[in-house]
């Protein structure tokens, strides 16, 4: 057991450490509670878990997959993080298309990454309160809130938790079987994000900062495994982004390196941990962060006091100079060195922020110690706000549309936010509403497909059948080979009552998409309507045998049984089957309801009528159907 690093024998156990850790846990799981009532959001949730069957159908060949490199160029994104996805597909077989658990994984995650960051703060600096004040501050700071509450950035805390045990293999043990397990943990964090690459840099900067001569010439020894595991990820990651043309179609978007963009991120950052008081989920600065103007100023002052700091403290060795070296360097990824379509996120402090906090908390310390009381007081006082502030900033997360209104309504103009807020509302049945943020994506950016198939589709669902076409014709001149148009056209005959029309678009589509479940789902609703039953039924059927988690082809299955086909027993199933993948699947709870209805069940049939009204509140259908069962 000699051999084994400290954080994994019996000393974690010892009485100090071992309530340090539970209670970092339980407070950063307390304050983070919020988001287990969230909803998934429209934002990359759809790409990595709702739409992505890969994950869905966890079979061995969808596995290779996941763990094959060469595999993951736009599926959904040109990137390489396969724990990431395993450890979402283990959600989605316990889950389903229930949120709760894939916010309760991210939420106990959270929670374990603040016990392992004290361990690693102790055993970095060795300064026990430092170490404790630093993790509180991690704990409970509302800069994490996007990490933690959004389902899609499962990669930073899954990539966190594997790079502090690393870390912690790493400062524990100088044996070789400790170097051998720092290498597998770091490994396992390059496999949930890319950003984990800064790891041995860490170190190495740490052996240049601390140590002399030969203990650190074996030190340097010691990290070249890392460095070149470091090597081969970075080449993958260049790889994948270069094959699937990522890089070259940010330049021009105002994404590439520029040196006073560069510089006031780097400052914004800073702003976002000491001054969290109106953070976002999406920036909209592209513009204004290249200007020279008096944010460039302070930004540029800024920098040169740190680098005074950082240069001052390399003198004497100095812990707090080593610590913001090192939050600076963990934020070098993220600084549009190599072009990404992101100037700021707050995501992007999960790995840096720790090592600004541990500044801050050596500084209060021993600040305080003059004053021990009042030190107390101020830090619980400190604490309590960051708390109060994370809190409220998990309900931002609540659903998609808290999400885009809180960005909307900091950055009106932000062409995110139109298309995202005008998606909501089209789907929650308020397409008037919809059609006004739709009209302004596209006017922001009149060639986007997203925003061409949002405006089209909102003037489907008005009737504005006319305008719709025009736009077709628009976007199918553009890109002739998308299934998309051909699928939005299918829909335009379809609302028209022209279902053959309807059937040849969707036929189109399909020869253009084969695999694309929402085509086979519309063409069979097309073929019910042209009464061609059991073309429809295996239309559906298709759909399934592509994606089994189709939860709106079950649906679809099992309203044909009831109105057209009379197997009510079948139709019961089918509707049972996609609430079993989606509890709160608006469409099948009121059909199901219905059905309950007409059996004379009236309290079956009332309670799923409240669900699915409770799913889609803006659905007239359902209101009036709820409005008959309650009547006496």
């Amino acid at each position: 057991m000699t051999h084994f690093p400290v954080f994994m024998k019996c000393k974690l156990l010892k009485h100090e450490s071992f309530l340090v850790c539970i209670s970092l846990f339980i407070l950063a799981i307390s304050v983070h509670s919020g988001s287990l009532r969230s909803d998934f959001v429209d934002w990359d949730d759809p790409a990595y878990v709702m739409e992505n069957s890969r994950i869905q159908n966890l079979t061995w060949k969808n596995l290779a997959a996941l763990f094959n490199p060469l595999e993951r160029v736009n599926k959904p994104f040109a990137e390489y993080h396969p724990l990431r996805d395993f450890s979402l597909a283990i959600d989605f077989a316990i889950w389903k298309f229930r949120p709760f658990g894939f916010h309760l994984t991210n939420v106990l995650f959270h929670g374990l990454n603040c016990s392992l960051l004290y361990l690693f703060l102790f055993h970095l600096f060795s300064n026990r309160p430092a170490a404790v004040f630093g993790s509180l501050l991690f704990a409970v700071h509302p800069v994490h809130v996007e990490s933690v509450a959004w389902i899609a950035s499962r990669k930073d805390v899954l990539a966190i938790f594997f790079i502090l045990l690393s870390g912690l293999s790493y400062l524990t043990g100088h044996r070789l079987r400790s170097t051998a397990l720092a290498l597998f943990l770091f490994t396992l964090g390059l496999l949930c994000k890319s950003q984990s690459v800064t790891f041995p840099v860490l170190f190495a900067v740490r052996a240049l900062w601390l140590k002399r001569g030969t203990e650190r010439r074996r030190e340097l020894i010691r990290l070249i495994p890392f460095f070149l595991v470091s090597g081969i990820f970075i080449s993958l990651f260049l790889y994948l982004q270069f094959t699937a043309k990522s890089l070259s179609a940010l330049y021009g978007q105002g994404f590439e390196p520029h040196p006073v963009a560069i510089l006031q991120s780097f400052a914004r950052y800073v702003g976002l941990v000491l001054f969290p008081f109106s953070l976002s989920p999406y920036y909209d600065i592209t513009a204004e962060i290249k200007k020279i103007d008096l944010a460039f100023a302070a930004s540029l002052t800024w920098f040169i006091v740190y680098i005074a700091i950082i240069a001052r403290q390399w003198k004497t060795r100095g812990l707090v100079g080593l610590s913001l070296l090192l939050f600076g360097l963990q934020l070098l990824p993220v600084l549009n060195l190599i072009p990404h379509p992101i100037w700021l996120a707050d995501r992007y402090l999960y790995f840096a922020a720790p090592f600004f906090y541990w500044p801050i908390a050596f500084g209060t310390i021993r600040v305080g110690s003059r004053a021990p009381r009042r030190a107390a007081i101020l830090s619980a006082i400190g604490l309590a706000t960051l708390s109060l502030l994370t809190w409220q900033q998990t309900h931002i997360w609540k659903n998609s549309e808290t999400l885009w209104r809180t960005v909307w309504s900091r950055y009106p103009d932000a062409f995110p936010a139109n298309l995202n807020l005008a998606a909501v509302l089209r789907e929650t049945n308020r397409p008037a509403e919809a059609k006004v943020f739709a009209d302004k994506a596209l006017t922001i950016e009149p060639g986007d497909p997203k925003a061409l198939g949002n405006a089209i589709t909102v003037r489907l669902l008005l009737h504005e059948y006319a305008d719709a076409d025009r736009l077709l014709r628009v976007a199918k001149n553009r890109n002739p080979d998308s299934h998309d148009w051909y699928l939005l056209a299918g829909d335009s005959y379809y609302f028209q009552g022209d279902y053959s029309s309807a059937l040849r678009e969707y036929s189109e589509a399909a020869r253009l998409a084969p695999n694309v479940t929402l085509i086979y789902l519309n063409a069979g609703k097309a073929l019910v309507a042209l009464n061609r039953l059991k073309d429809a039924e295996d239309f559906y059927e298709e759909c399934l045998r592509i994606n089994p988690m189709e939860y709106r082809c079950r649906h679809a299955l099992g309203n044909l049984s009831a109105k057209h086909l009379g197997d009510f027993e079948r139709a019961e199933k089918e509707f049972a089957s996609a609430l079993n993948i989606k509890p709160d699947y608006g469409p099948a709870l009121y059909d199901l309801g219905i059905l309950f209805v007409k059996r004379g069940d009236l309290k079956m049939g009332r309670s799923h009528l409240e669900r699915a009204l409770a799913a889609d509140p803006y659905n007239a259908e359902t209101q009036r159907a709820l409005k008959a069962v309650r009547r006496p």
